[in-house]
């Protein structure tokens, strides 16, 4: 009989536990348990915003259509291509970098940030820097 009173009473305590939790996620809802809405990371203390990662997401996605002729990526190539994951890695890796960077007082000049921008290869025609191809992506972006 003490068995059957303690596992209604465990029970009745389990039903109230959850009741308890339910109604704290009606009255904050769930962001209140993950502290900002907008917040898809953090790194230390910088924030990844939804908008950073939807912006670097969209960006990856652009990428793999363009390597398909243009074609638009469906969910399953999206996933397949692990893009998610890959835009959230990308962006935890530059606030790594910029945290390090700081971290160890390295600003660079401008004269090197622009000799590294005119090195990448997607601003290159016949391995010299166009401007045109440069200003394009800006204005995409």
């Amino acid at each position: 009989m003490f068995n059957k009173f303690r596992e209604a009473s465990s029970q009745i305590f389990i039903t109230f536990f959850i009741g308890l939790i339910v109604v704290g996620f009606v009255f904050t809802g769930y962001q209140g348990v993950q502290g900002s809405p907008d917040t898809v990371a953090k790194v230390g203390d910088e924030k990844i915003t939804y908008q950073e990662y939807k912006r670097v997401l969209d960006q990856q996605i652009q990428f793999f259509s363009y390597q398909f002729g243009g074609k638009s990526l469906t969910s399953k190539q999206i996933n397949d291509f692990q893009l998610k994951p890959r835009a959230l890695e990308q962006l935890v890796n530059q606030k790594l970098f910029l945290k390090l960077s700081e971290h160890l007082a390295i600003t660079p000049s401008k004269d090197e940030i622009v000799a590294e921008i005119k090195k990448i290869e997607a601003f290159l025609t016949n391995d010299k820097f166009d401007v045109n191809k440069y200003k394009n992506l800006l204005k995409a972006n």
